[in-house]
């Protein structure tokens, strides 16, 4: 097992627990910083697990410190709620939540990252831990495209691919979604299930992409079965996801549901 702990700052979903498994199987010694009412303690066994606000930067630091830890993973969703039982925010956090409105989720990460760094803990990137969940090229999942049968959703792939190449050049959002010749539906601070529920009606393709100038150390792309049962249920046909990028969470399980559901799953260039 590796000497020094390293440190992970949970959210909610499954990536920040796929994650932790990964950690585990390399013999790291894990210690977990939960967000309160986003990550659960349970999730997190054999590991030294505490919870804390959002916000509480200086607090989690001096946890992370106590036990011995100088580098840390982000993963996993935040529900940006202004209760004071789950948003606590230090000085310098509350100094640069009007910058951070203004901005993208990039930018507030950056800005996080940047004073976890001055309260002693290095964000690192995780991805070399996640390689191989990367979508690779083609057909992954459902139904395989290349037939005249699917020149009608082949084309509204492509139409999204060129919406979301546009829309990742800034800092807004990783996904869109499409929906007949001119319906474009645009991923915010909900996150994609939420985009994936504005959509208009049946035979809609989500395509999810990493932003351009992306910090690779969070927010990384990604999807899996919740993605999927949400898609299944208001009507997408196809999901592109651009290969080398996007993670994709609990493998078996998300082929399993494209297969199901009959939506094709494809990683794009």
């Amino acid at each position: 097992m590796n000497a020094d702990p390293v440190g992970l700052i949970a959210g909610s979903g499954i990536f920040p627990i796929t994650l932790f498994e990964r950690m585990i199987r390399a013999g790291i010694r894990v210690v977990v910083a939960g967000i309160r009412a986003h990550a659960t303690e349970a999730d997190y066994r054999n590991a030294t697990y505490q919870s804390f606000a959002i916000g509480e930067i200086r607090a989690v630091s001096a946890f992370f410190r106590k036990h011995g830890v100088s580098q840390a993973y982000m993963a996993g969703g935040v529900a940006w709620r202004l209760r004071r039982a789950v948003f606590k925010p230090d000085a310098a956090l509350l100094l640069s939540i009007p910058w951070m409105i203004r901005r993208g989720d990039d930018f507030t990460l950056r800005r996080i990252a940047a004073l976890f760094h001055r309260n002693g803990i290095d964000i690192s990137d995780s991805t070399p831990l996640l390689e191989d969940l990367l979508a690779p090229r083609g057909d992954i999942a459902g139904p395989r495209l290349g037939n005249e049968q699917n020149d009608e959703l082949t084309a509204l792939i492509a139409r999204g691919v060129v919406q979301c190449r546009a829309f990742v050049a800034g800092d807004n959002g990783q996904a869109v979604t499409v929906h007949g010749r001119s319906w474009v539906g645009r991923e915010d601070r909900k996150g994609t299930n939420a985009l994936l529920q504005r959509t208009p009606g049946p035979g809609a393709v989500l395509v999810k992409m990493k932003k351009r100038h992306q910090d690779s150390r969070f927010d990384r792309p990604a999807i899996g079965p919740s993605t999927i049962l949400v898609a299944a249920r208001v009507g997408v046909t196809a999901i592109a996801v651009q290969a080398g990028e996007v993670l994709i969470l609990d493998m078996e399980k998300t082929v399993k549901l494209c297969r199901e559901h009959h939506i094709s799953l494809v990683g794009v260039s």
